[in-house]
């Protein structure tokens, strides 16, 4: 449930800081004084006399337009239709005191922290001297490759279709049971060690992985022996880039 609820926690924050820091270099133009020495940086508003061009803009990236006091009373008189054309501004330069989302951008920071103690707090404890010690998720993925390549290399060594059949039933039957099992059982754990997406690229590879496995048991279940021994080859490689993605998680080695 601790994970559960930093997880949660972790993309609220995100979500509001990402949209706290959007203003941070545009601020409202009722903020704005001639004395905060701003310049321009890009088109705003629209223009009373034509409305398709803006009311001002920054010609080029090397160029700066002042923000002065005249320039602010050109740009609050900036009214079509009775509906004033610019609320916010964007500047160049950034400026605490006018930024108006720093308390929902603390809030956010705040709510990082917390979801950090929170997922701190969840992890497992120690196993105890003589406890049967829990899988780790890399662990439970080295167990599922070795034990795909080791079919893979079994059935190279066998010249009988009905026996290849009988033995990609089998193992695969076997491994959906025991190592993919485990390895998808994994996702809270996997979660709070490398994040959602972490897990994501782990499971896209693994995905692939077990979708081939999955095609080689159907074909070999209808007696398609070269398209059995194809996907399960062709299952080696995502396998292998899962293993890889598990082991650049911080923590797992």
């Amino acid at each position: 449930m601790k994970r559960l609820l930093s997880t949660l926690l972790i993309a609220c924050s995100v979500a509001l800081g990402t949209l706290c820091a959007t203003n941070a270099y545009a601020p409202r133009l009722e903020a704005i004084t001639g004395t905060d020495e701003y310049t321009l940086n890009g088109a705003v508003g629209r223009d009373p006399g034509a409305p398709s061009q803006p009311f001002a803009r920054a010609p080029a990236p090397r160029d700066r337009v002042p923000i002065d006091d005249a320039w602010l009373t050109r740009a609050r008189a900036n009214v079509i239709d009775g509906t004033p054309q610019i609320h916010r501004v964007p500047v160049r330069e950034f400026r605490f005191s006018r930024w108006d989302g720093k308390w929902g951008f603390a809030i956010a920071c705040g709510g990082l922290g917390c979801a950090a103690l929170l997922a701190r707090s969840g992890k497992p404890r120690a196993p105890d001297e003589g406890e049967e010690k829990e899988t780790s998720p890399i662990e439970a993925i080295v167990v599922l490759v070795q034990e795909t390549q080791a079919l893979h290399r079994d059935i190279q060594a066998m010249s009988d279709h009905e026996e290849i059949c009988r033995t990609i039933l089998r193992r695969v039957e076997t491994l959906e049971r025991g190592a993919i099992e485990e390895v998808v059982g994994m996702r809270e754990k996997a979660i709070a060690l490398s994040g959602l997406g972490g897990w994501a690229r782990l499971m896209d590879r693994f995905a692939s992985g077990e979708r081939l496995l999955r095609r080689a048991w159907s074909a070999a279940a209808d007696g398609h022996v070269d398209e059995a021994v194809a996907s399960l080859a062709g299952a080696q490689e995502p396998m292998q880039q899962a293993l890889g993605v598990a082991r650049s998680w911080r923590g797992l080695q």
